[in-house]
């Protein structure tokens, strides 16, 4: 009997500074989602084949969101963390915006983006479990 290879995906949380504590721009899934329907998470998904998860979420980041009718560019992104749980891998990485992000970026997955700050994403019940344990570390100033 053959063991189903892990699912991986690769993950982006933009985020930025608000006075001292940072906040992160999070997907709000719909109702229709796959995988966690109605909940928060993050924008990315599905490493292809032969893809690097370096790769894809350059991919997901242009076909999720888009600034002025131009996919997301993903400029200055780093990776912050390789997370394997329940199956899954994942690779996530972070990207600094500025203040405006959010009323220029257009997200064209789910119902659209929240900004939290560590505190409301461990208080929000939809925030998918195991994002509230490893975004707060993410980054620093």
């Amino acid at each position: 009997m053959s063991v189903p290879s892990p699912r991986h995906v690769a993950l982006l949380v933009p985020y930025r500074w608000r006075g001292p504590e940072p906040v992160f721009f999070l997907q709000v899934r719909d109702d229709r989602a796959p995988v966690y329907p109605g909940r928060i998470g993050l924008f990315g998904g599905h490493v292809e084949t032969g893809e690097t998860a370096a790769v894809a979420v350059v991919r997901e980041a242009g076909e999720e969101l888009s600034v002025g009718g131009a996919p997301f560019a993903l400029t200055g992104h780093r990776h912050v963390c390789h997370h394997v749980e329940d199956g899954v891998i994942r690779d996530i990485y972070v990207v600094p915006v500025d203040e405006m992000f959010a009323a220029e970026v257009r997200v064209h997955e789910g119902e659209g983006g929240v900004w939290l700050t560590p505190q409301e994403l461990m208080r929000e019940p939809r925030v998918v479990d195991v994002y509230q344990s490893l975004l707060p570390g993410f980054v620093e100033r």
